[in-house]
């Protein structure tokens, strides 16, 4: 039998000292705690030591970037500080894999104190200065220039409704499947299902057939293009008409 006390919550006291630690040990440690924090809030202000920390980062200056990372995780939290680190990574990396491991220990330190542990930290730092960033990748630069400067300028336009804004987008003949009015609209009139792109089953067979037979899939033309049918059946049009975005002879 295992000793008294063993289960699911004795991991916690193989974590750490608290279990063993008396009730006044407990307080003085967290007085401790405490003045340190208020020290080094006094010698350091929050948003300068966040920008220090990203800009050694961005460097590729591992102690540095540990040091105000650590900084931040004794004044603010280990909470504050991985939630930092996912964003920049999110902006600055094209490393999926660290992007999700902020993601992971953020949800696991969200379960409690006794999951958060520095080195965790130290984990993420080591790998964001080493990760492949957007400045230096293709991948990055089609990010940037294609997303966040183009995509990003024409929906922001076409949201603010000003004089001079873009017209939208028509959704494109491929998006009508059997999981849109659409596509069942263009069904009941004769038009198949266009699966070539589908989720569906008879979807991913066209694929498979495709790839199996020319290597590579052809290249997807929008249908609506040619053929108006399409554009008429999809209610993203029909509320962009009501909008006055086109008009019968558009038709």
């Amino acid at each position: 039998m295992g000793e008294k006390g063993s289960g699911q919550n004795n991991g916690k006291a193989l974590l750490g000292m608290e279990e063993l630690m008396s009730t006044t040990d407990k307080e003085e440690a967290k007085v401790r705690e405490t003045k340190a924090k208020d020290r080094l809030k006094a010698i350091y202000d929050g948003k300068e030591v966040v920008s220090a920390m990203i800009k050694e980062l961005r460097k590729g200056d591992f102690e540095k970037a540990a040091y105000w990372a650590y900084i931040l995780y004794q004044t603010m939290g280990f909470i504050s500080v991985v939630r930092h680190l996912y964003l920049f990574a999110a902006e600055d990396t094209v490393d999926l894999e660290l992007i999700t491991y902020l993601g992971t220990i953020l949800l696991v330190g969200e379960k409690g104190e006794w999951l958060q542990d520095r080195h965790s930290i130290w984990q993420a730092v080591m790998r964001f200065v080493n990760a492949p960033k957007k400045w230096n990748t293709v991948e990055g630069h089609q990010i940037e220039q294609q997303a966040e400067k183009s995509v990003v300028a024409e929906v922001k336009a076409l949201g603010d409704g000003k004089p001079g804004r873009p017209i939208p987008r028509h959704i494109p003949s491929y998006a009508f499947d059997r999981y849109t009015t659409a596509g069942w609209e263009l069904k009941r009139a004769g038009i198949p299902f266009d699966v070539r792109l589908s989720g569906a089953d008879d979807g991913g067979d066209w694929r498979r057939h495709q790839f199996q037979g020319h290597g590579e899939l052809p290249e997807i033309e929008d249908r609506g293009e040619v053929n108006p049918v399409y554009r008429k059946v999809s209610k993203s049009y029909q509320q962009q008409k009501a909008l006055g975005f086109w008009s019968e002879d558009d038709e």
